[in-house]
């Protein structure tokens, strides 16, 4: 019975050998495996606990992320600056309108440009009448405030029906010249305009503390350039921006002007005068007395008063200035416009 119970003693130690040996080479295999898998580029082998560890922590950091706990921003992180930068431009805006104010109001504390007792300073009078219009083509005017303001304009009929009028400076007008040859800023300039059609040369002379006053003079002279005719009305015009009378004094039938004359506070009496020895015998002469608000747009005004009238010998029937332009209520005419073409 003990060499019975020997022997089944030792089968079953053999038995649990095998079974060792069968499990020391399977978890050999399975370390193989996972080893291969790291050196593959796989991640490195884990037990069983560190792997529940991780797991565990990824969920944590997952929840922060998405709101809960540690991962969320404090709400006064972002108001609080929002509110400093608000409050900050707000005092910007107010002390910079605090500043200016005062600057705006507050005048210059520098010579006037306009004397009030410019009557009185000499110097001041050798520049009082210029060519200080600078958005006409030719205009003069003094160095006061709404008061007188002469100019020229001129346009061609050339038998199509088309006026294009030639008075502020426009780009649309494709001029091919225009500007001052000569200027000495205070009494002498002479200026080129070149058109499509003609050439235009304008003198502008003062004369201070005259027998007459302080005196200007003006001379315009047109060249044509087309060899083929072309008719070219020019415009000569005096317009009172403040106030006075105004009144004119014509010859020739009614129809040709020879002097514009009245009086303003800040010349007295003034005269203009237009002689007509410069004129060819056989032109063309009309003019227009009305009373306009505002210098603005004066060549839309005359486009819109002109009547068309036979010409002279063989010309195309011609555009002209209408004559007095009496006022709507029917009252007597006070024009501060006259104009000779």
């Amino acid at each position: 019975m003990a060499k019975g119970k020997s022997r089944k003693a030792a089968k079953r130690e053999d038995g649990s050998r095998e079974e060792e040996g069968e499990m020391k080479e399977r978890s050999k295999e399975r370390i193989g495996n996972e080893g291969k898998e790291y050196d593959d580029g796989g991640s490195k082998p884990q037990p069983p606990v560190a792997r529940k560890q991780q797991r565990s922590t990824r969920n944590v950091r997952g929840r922060g992320r998405e709101g809960g706990g540690r991962g969320r921003m404090p709400v006064h992180y972002v108001v609080l600056p929002a509110l400093l930068f608000g409050g900050v431009a707000i005092v910007v805006y107010f002390g910079e309108m605090w500043w200016a104010g005062p600057g705006v109001n507050k005048p210059l504390p520098l010579p006037r440009a306009v004397s009030e007792t410019w009557r009185n300073d000499s110097v001041y009078l050798t520049r009082l009448w210029g060519t200080y219009r600078s958005n006409v083509y030719f205009g003069i005017r003094p160095r006061v405030p709404r008061s007188l303001l002469a100019g020229i304009m001129w346009y061609s009929n050339d038998g199509s029906g088309r006026m294009e009028i030639r008075h502020s400076c426009q780009h649309g007008d494709d001029l091919r010249q225009y500007g001052w040859i000569r200027h000495d800023g205070t009494s002498y300039g002479q200026q080129r305009i070149v058109d499509h059609e003609m050439m235009l040369e304008t003198e502008f002379l003062t004369m201070a503390n005259t027998s007459l006053g302080e005196t200007w003079s003006a001379r315009i002279r047109g060249k044509p350039l087309s060899q083929r005719p072309i008719l070219t009305s020019l415009i000569v015009y005096l317009f009172n921006e403040g106030k006075g009378e105004m009144a004119y004094r014509t010859s020739g039938g009614q129809r040709s002007l020879e002097e514009v004359y009245g009086h303003t506070p800040e010349f007295r009496q003034f005269r203009l005068y237009l002689p007509r020895k410069t004129v060819a015998d056989d032109a063309h002469h009309s003019y227009l007395a009305a009373r306009v608000a505002s210098p603005t747009h004066l060549d839309s005004f005359f486009k819109s008063v002109m009547v068309v009238e036979e010409g002279p010998r063989t010309w195309p029937p011609l555009p002209s200035l209408p004559g007095e332009i009496t006022p709507d209520d029917g009252g007597p005419l006070k024009p501060n416009l006259v104009a000779y073409q």
